[in-house]
This record gives C-alpha cells, structure tokens and sequence, in this order.
C-alpha cells in the first residue's frame, strides 16, 4: 500500500478513546467510498495490532478540453479520486500516513468525523537522536546528514545548516554539542546484510529512502523511539 520509495511515513498519536478497536474498523467499514461521494474509506488489510487502510477524497480538478465542433479550447470540470494511505497502530497508539502533511490533516479530519470525534489525534514531534538511539540498539547505524537549528553564526545572529557526514566520529561530534538544535539525521541503518536510508525530522515525519525486506520491522523499532521507548545518549 505504501508505493515505491522514497515516501514519507508521517506520524501522529492517535486514542481511539472509549471505542474498542473492532468498533472503529466497522465504522471505517461503514463509510465507503461511493462514487460521487465527497469521501470514503476503504480497508486494505487488518492485524493485530494494524489497521492498514486508504481514505479516497473526490476532488474537482479543471481541464483544458479542444472542442472540435466550435474549434475552440474549452475549461471542463472533472471529478478525479485521491488515494491516501494510512495505517493505525494500535500496539503504540500511533496513526501513520503515507503521504504529504495536507494529507495528515485530512485523514485525521475525517476519521473523526466517522467517530464522531471520539477519537483524539494530535500531531507528534519528537527528538531525531532519540529515536536514532532507539534504532542504535537493534541495529548497526551510520550518519549520513545533520541538520543542526539555531546556529550561531555570529553574536547576533542564528540560522540553521545541513553537513553531510563523511566522518562518524565529527557526526556524533556534532549530536553531543549540538544536542536539542538537531531538526533532522540522515542515516543508514544495517540489518541482516541489507542496508536502508532514512530521514529522521523532528516535526514528525520519517523519509525512507529504499526498501528492504525486513522493513517493518525496522519500522516498529522507529515507532518505538517516536513514543519515548529510547533516551537520547552521549556520544562519548
């Protein structure tokens, strides 16, 4: 359901409240999408603890349409079907959506409009070397980029930049230093012979790269760090 990478997997802390997670599927289930329906949903797959699903939206959209009777070019009105692909994670309490953030506030707009708000989303931000450490302690990790926030450039004066990382030893340098002005990390995480990209912003997305077999795994190490199950760490 994902796509092809790179793809962004943008996260948000979701509570289903007083619904049991059976409840909640059957009202996605009960909100289809319809064919001239502003929006609806459709259910692709559910586990355990994941419900993987896709909210359609119908959006106008104008086209430039040659009239071969008047010889002329006319605009037209059609009706086009967005796709948007999300996933609920129940096991962390995390919604996640496959898309840009205008597609995070439409997802989240209309699940709680078929739970009839009883359902609570709010975004998330979270720290890049907590969840990098979290990564670190399942995997073999190397930096790539960091994007440092805040940085002094003179006495009177502060912007932000972006260092690539040929060094290790510089980049858990700057981590140390520069630690609560880091806005993103770009890193490599190694596993089972396999080799991901990813990018890790503190606003509450995730970038991935490439794909490898055990993705998802990887992906619930993330998500583990994104609620708090890593400390950041000194990088002595």
């Amino acid at each position: 359901m994902i796509g092809s990478p790179p793809y962004a997997d943008n996260f948000s802390r979701i509570s289903l409240g007083d619904l049991e997670t059976s409840q909640f599927i059957n009202l996605l289930e009960e909100n289809p999408y319809e064919k001239g329906e502003a929006y609806g949903f459709s259910i692709e797959q559910v586990e355990p603890s994941l419900i993987t699903a896709y909210l359609l939206l119908t959006r106008p959209e104008i086209q430039q349409v040659y009239d071969e009777d008047t010889q002329e070019v006319t605009k037209e009105e059609i009706q086009t079907v967005e796709m948007i692909p999300f996933r609920v994670d129940t096991k962390y309490g995390i919604l996640e959506v496959f898309a840009n953030k205008d597609s995070v506030s439409n997802v989240t707009n209309k699940i709680g409009q078929v739970t009839s708000w009883e359902t609570t989303i709010e975004n998330t931000s979270f720290s890049p070397q907590q969840v990098l450490s979290t990564i670190e302690s399942r995997y073999r990790v190397e930096l790539n980029s960091i994007k440092i926030s805040d940085y002094p450039i003179t006495d009177s004066a502060v912007g932000s930049f972006q260092i690539d990382i040929d060094d290790q030893n510089l980049g858990r340098d700057l981590l140390n230093k520069h630690s609560g002005d880091i806005s993103y990390l770009g890193a490599s995480v190694k596993t089972d012979g396999e080799s991901v990209t990813i990018g890790i912003y503190n606003s509450g997305s995730i970038i991935v790269y490439n794909n490898i077999d055990n993705m998802a795994t990887v992906l619930d190490v993330i998500k583990e760090g994104v609620v708090g199950g890593g400390e950041e760490v000194n990088y002595a």
